[in-house]
């Protein structure tokens, strides 16, 4: 745990936040919880074309985004709209599961939105994530679905937090 650094990084990291998303949702435990047509959807090969989408869209949207280094090699990434008080993602390559990286950019989120007045966050989550977000007080809202880039629904959980500041 010691080898882990956060980052704040812009679009210019999209190759890197693809890459690791790719790997999460492929390799991790997803699989368990959805089909391989909802993986490729949600995580479509990694590309030129998707890489230069998401800079687009960090690009627009201009969320705060963080990457989790062990060293130097780039290995999870969080995405929070502070507008929205929302978390959009938290990713973790699967072969660092279990080893704080996720807990680690969930904590630095949860930090930057005290820092920012926030008394509350909000996320939904897949499936395959609820039970980390439960480990770390966030409470179950409603069951439902995420629209996919096709349109294709994923059941996910909308989930909420009330932060604390300490």
């Amino acid at each position: 745990m010691k080898n882990i650094k956060i980052k704040s990084v812009g679009s210019e990291s999209a190759d890197q936040i693809v890459d690791i998303h790719f790997d999460a949702v492929h390799k991790g435990n997803a699989s368990l919880f959805y089909s391989k047509e909802i993986l490729n959807d949600w995580s479509p090969p990694v590309s030129e074309h998707r890489v230069n989408e998401f800079r687009r869209k960090i690009s627009e949207t201009q969320p705060i985004a963080v990457i989790a280094y062990d060293d130097e090699l780039p290995v999870g990434f969080g995405i929070f709209d502070l507008k929205h008080q929302r978390i959009g993602a938290i990713y973790v390559k699967s072969a660092y599961n279990n080893r704080h990286f996720g807990v680690s950019l969930l904590n630095n989120i949860e930090k930057i939105a005290i820092q920012n007045g926030c008394e509350k966050l909000h996320l939904d989550s897949s499936l395959n994530a609820r039970g980390f977000y439960e480990k770390h007080g966030y409470v179950s809202i409603s069951e439902g679905f995420f629209s996919l880039p096709s349109g294709t629904q994923m059941q996910s959980v909308s989930m909420s937090k009330m932060l604390t500041k300490g």
